[in-house]
């Protein structure tokens, strides 16, 4: 059937259809009212040139020193704080940028928090309207904003990815070009990057791309100055691999004095990698980009004649002088733990739950499947090229399997062995491994052992046995990292089927009751926090021995994620948990869940480092924990320990300032990972990036990363959870919009246009002006909304999650995508040939009134959804699901992908589908197009989706207090922003701060910095 005719037969069968696309209509009458960034005053020819600077390349100043120049390339493919931080701030003064401490007034001016027993559901922000009439000017003005195209963050997802998807005239495709283009693309956006010795976004983004020259500056924008790192970001095949380069051979005979000076080339004063940035001297000295240091050596053996431009001629034969990412090899005296200890290929545990509740749920089964997957079809290289992977999977990997329910069960797998033989031990508090032979084997020397024992672990399930109820997870995990130990640490990959209360470190269930609304701070520190001194011990002892743990927890009842995915989160691995399991529909999902914990796994013993120019320091690592004397989630300037590290990893690095930066000089920043990759080689991934600086508020603003700054807003909030009341972080993201918004309608009122007129008009710079939908997404968020039907896990599996996963899958996480099916056009899901990008379709606003009489996906960063309206089109339902369906009842729920059909809506929905689990969810598992089927007003799975449209009232679909519509949060915000403007009228404290930023004049500066 063709697409037309589902679009006509729909029309036939909706009555409802026509009345709400009247009210759309006339609800978008008002429009023209509106301006996101522009002055009233401005010629449409002046606001043209003004729109267009946001596809403006860098201007010729922003590469314009001889370090810097960009590598000569085509243009596209050939087919293709407020203020300072001082010394001797008090301990709890954690972040510098974001959300307060208790007890402390943070970064940001804090309205006076209102009663916690306030309804918020109202008033997001703490700012009462003067007026009747400017309830209304507001609360219309807002409306028509809310619907003006510029406003859609999924039309803006559209055109950014058009801009890469469309050929020119020449038939050749967009690249982004990772010198001479600056704002990257919208996270996401599939695009084929050209690496021109400066780091492509999809390995680091900045908050800011003109980054301020001093922190009077950056103050004023309210904005925060931070780096997002993602080391192993996958590529398309198209694209050119990481290349590597080797200093690991050094002279026996030539013992040099310094032992920094073994390995790789390197600064000597600030110890940065070689670089495309660093200037070579004719007399053999370098000069060190980031820190400025000119008196570096060349060694003998790397020195080269330079060209007349200055370039060393070798400067394009060695991928470290013009890559922007790269990976050096590095000699053992780069090696966890010293020289004197080699580094051996990865181990992995398989620690596997057989008590009670896992039998009851088959997940023994499951396991056994996802270990067989990922043992015997791990080198699936053409699976990797179809998920747009280049990575060569080619390990040493050797394995162990590990049961446990009050005992631990030991398997020996040696390939001199039968069958395999079983060792338990229920001594939980003198641990001991009782054999060494055998616990360790390669998977393809003891296939059919390990296969014994995966039968064995089966048969467990469908035995009448007496199980037991109580696991003793935390003394297995011991157990497993002793055996681990032996290798120089590894990996862990857990399954968790109920709460771990046996043995040592046993867990109690916690009471959350009234948690996240009208809970006092210490009841919610009790809930969020790790508590339990054993898994303190533990997470010490993992990140001691590099052992990282992934943990999949399928449990009806908590488990106590405050501190079993603390232990998880702070030693590199993975939170997966799922509430409401059922074996048929979410089998293999789960199975999928621990394909991926293995591969993806890049490297293990890693350590992080940021090093940035002069005038710039780190001051917090997000989302890590390389000293946990604390258990909160909170990161620290110590570089970080990460004991294993995945394509998933990805870091957010908070920066501040200590001195001014020059406009005439370029920001350099260089992330460098010392790991160890799975086939035991000791290498650092060095990650390149130069940015402008600008003396310009108003550049600063324009060339901001919106996902980035979402990105770090995100991941500072999640940092307090635990330490301050979800209440006050609500109220500290509403307090940062109001302060960049009337910083920025400053700039405009007072800065630059002093002849327009913006009293009643909502004023967002281009740049941001999605920042208010994903706040307030992030505000209905599991982990922050108030809610009394949440548990503190279901809260805890959401931070963990959005604090280490990549900013695409963020971003979509927040913002989920719909699609309408019964729409699709005839080349939408379809790959295109030449670029092997998905054809995407327009995805709709999130808001029940998008949902029409049709089907619908949606995918949120972690599953695809597919709702199922009871007047769907019969004839859609059959080229759906098959000729026998055409009712929505006759569809099995529990269904877990769709049928391969022949019709061509059949193709195009698994095409979407098969793009969002690999493309946004991150799922590597070879072919999974797995969905979430909701029938309306049949599956109680109904309200999951309806909290997923964040443009909508929240109350409507749960029980809560903090839900606004996205009209009613634009209408909140918009008054408090005018509030603030009007109250500044008679102290001219932001007017003056503005002022004294564009004239330059840091005197009077920091008399407002406070500001």
């Amino acid at each position: 059937m063709s697409h037309n005719q589902y679009q006509q037969s729909y029309t036939e069968r909706s009555d409802n259809g026509a009345n709400t696309a009247i009210n759309g209509n006339e609800l978008s009458e008002n429009l023209h009212a509106l301006n996101l960034d522009q002055p009233q005053s401005l010629s449409a020819q002046q606001q043209q040139q003004h729109s267009s600077k946001k596809k403006s390349r860098r201007p010729v100043r922003a590469f314009h020193t001889e370090f810097n120049s960009p590598i000569p390339t085509t243009s596209s493919t050939p087919a293709f704080p407020s203020s300072p931080i001082v010394a001797g701030y008090p301990q709890n003064y954690a972040s510098v940028y974001g959300s307060p401490v208790v007890n402390s007034t943070g970064q940001f001016q804090q309205s006076p928090l209102v009663s916690q027993a306030q309804d918020h559901h109202h008033s997001q922000f703490a700012t009462a309207s003067n007026s009747t009439e400017l309830d209304q000017t507001v609360l219309q003005d807002s409306r028509n904003f809310h619907q003006n195209h510029d406003l859609s963050l999924q039309e803006h997802r559209l055109n950014s990815q058009r801009e890469y998807n469309t050929p020119d005239a020449q038939e050749t495709y967009k690249s982004f070009q990772t010198f001479t283009d600056t704002v990257p693309p919208e996270a996401g956006t599939q695009f084929h990057a050209i690496d021109q010795g400066n780091a492509s976004s999809k390995f680091m983004r900045s908050t800011m791309y003109y980054v301020p020259e001093s922190e009077q500056l950056r103050s004023a924008t309210k904005l925060p100055m931070s780096i997002t790192v993602r080391p192993f970001a996958p590529l398309l095949s198209t694209e050119e691999k990481v290349q590597t380069v080797d200093f690991s051979m050094n002279d026996p005979n030539n013992t040099p004095e310094d032992p920094l000076s073994i390995g790789p080339i390197r600064c000597h004063r600030c110890r940065a990698y070689v670089n495309p940035s660093m200037q070579f001297t004719h007399n053999q000295r370098f000069v060190c980009n980031i820190c400025q240091f000119a008196n570096n050596v060349v060694p003998s053996e790397y020195a080269s004649i330079l060209d007349g431009r200055g370039y060393r001629v070798d400067k394009f034969v060695r991928p470290e002088l013009h890559k922007g990412v790269y990976d050096i090899v590095v000699p053992k005296e780069y090696n966890f733990g010293g020289p004197e200890k080699d580094s051996n290929p990865l181990h992995i545990v398989y620690l596997i739950d057989i008590t009670e509740n896992s039998m009851k749920q088959n997940l023994p089964i499951l396991i056994t499947d996802a270990i067989r997957a990922t043992l015997f079809s791990y080198n699936n290289s053409s699976e990797d090229a179809t998920n747009g992977c280049n990575h060569d999977r080619s390990y040493k990997t050797k394995v162990a399997i590990i049961a446990f329910d009050k005992r631990i069960h030991f398997f020996n797998l040696s390939s001199s062995l039968e069958t395999t033989q079983i060792s338990v031990s229920s001594d939980l508090e003198d641990l001991f491994v009782p054999f060494s032979e055998g616990l360790f084997v390669d998977p393809e020397e003891s296939r059919f052992v390990i296969e014994d024992a995966l039968n064995y672990i089966e048969n467990l399930a469908s035995q009448d046995r007496v199980s037991d109820s109580e696991p003793c997870f935390s003394a297995a995990c011991r157990t497993a990292s002793m055996c681990l130990d032996l290798f120089g640490g590894g990996k862990i990959i857990s399954l968790l089927s109920n709460l771990p209360s046996w043995g040592p470190g046993g867990l109690k269930y916690k009471d959350n009751k009234t948690i996240g609304r009208t809970a006092a701070p210490e009841v919610e520190k009790k809930l969020f926090s790790a508590d339990n001194e054993y898994y303190k011990l533990l997470a010490r002892e993992f990140i001691e021995k590099s052992v990282g743990l992934d943990v999949h927890v399928v449990s009806h009842t908590p488990v106590d994620l405050s501190n079993v995915g603390w232990l998880a989160s702070v030693t590199g691995g993975e939170i997966t948990r799922w509430a409401n399991f059922d074996f048929e529909r979410d089998g293999r999902a789960l199975t999928a869940k621990v394909y991926n914990s293995v591969k993806n796994i890049s490297g293990y013993q890693g350590q992080l480092k940021l090093r940035c120019s002069n005038g710039l320091q780190v001051t917090q690592y997000y989302g890590t924990s390389s000293s946990i004397s604390d258990t909160s989630i909170v990161g620290n300037i110590q570089d970080p320990v990460i004991p294993v590290l995945s394509e998933d990893s990805t870091f957010t690095i908070l920066l501040e300032y200590d001195g001014k930066l020059s406009p005439k000089l370029d920001c350099h920043f260089q992330a460098a990972l010392l790991y160890t990759d799975p086939n035991g080689v000791r290498k650092v991934r060095v990650i390149n990036l130069v940015l402008a600086v600008s003396k310009s508020l108003e550049d600063v603003f324009h060339f901001t990363d919106e996902n980035a700054v979402v990105t770090t807003i995100v991941r500072d909030t999640l940092s307090f959870v635990g330490q301050q009341s979800l209440l006050e972080l609500r109220e500290s993201i509403n307090n940062k919009l109001v302060d960049i918004f009337t910083h920025y309608r400053a700039m405009n009122e007072f800065g630059h246009n002093r002849a327009k007129t913006l009293s009643n008009k909502m004023l967002f710079p281009d740049s941001l002006k999605h920042l208010p939908l994903y706040m307030l997404s992030f505000l209905k968020s599991t982990v922050m909304r108030a809610s009394a039907g949440l548990t503190a896990d279901a809260r805890m599996a959401d931070m963990y999650q959005m604090l280490t996963m990549p900013i695409e899958r963020l971003m979509y996480h927040l913002y989920p995508a719909l699609v309408e099916l019964h729409s699709l056009q005839p080349e939408d899901g379809i790959l295109d040939e030449t670029t092997g990008f998905a054809k995407l379709p327009l995805y709709k606003d999130l808001t029940i009134r998008n949902l029409d009489r049709g089907i619908y996906i949606l995918c949120n960063g972690e599953r695809v959804y597919l709702w199922i309206d009871p007047d769907t089109n019969p004839m859609l339902l059959k080229d759906l699901f098959g000729s026998d369906v055409d009712d929505i009842k006759n569809i099995n729920p529990m269904m877990d992908e769709l049928p391969e059909l022949s019709t061509e809506i059949s193709q195009q929905t698994r095409c979407v589908v098969k793009y969002f689990q690999q493309q946004i969810n991150g799922v590597s598992y070879p072919n999974y197009t797995g969905v979430y089927i909701i029938r309306k007003t049949i599956d109680p799975a109904e309200f999951l989706f309806k909290e997923l449209l964040m443009e909508d009232e929240l109350g409507n679909a749960v029980k809560t207090v903090n839900g606004p519509s996205f009209a009613e949060y634009l209408t909140s915000l918009h008054k408090a922003i005018r509030v603030k403007i009007d109250s500044d009228k008679s102290s001219q404290s932001i007017r003056q701060l503005v002022s004294n930023v564009e004239h330059g004049n840091e005197t009077l500066a920091q008399r407002y910095i406070h500001f």
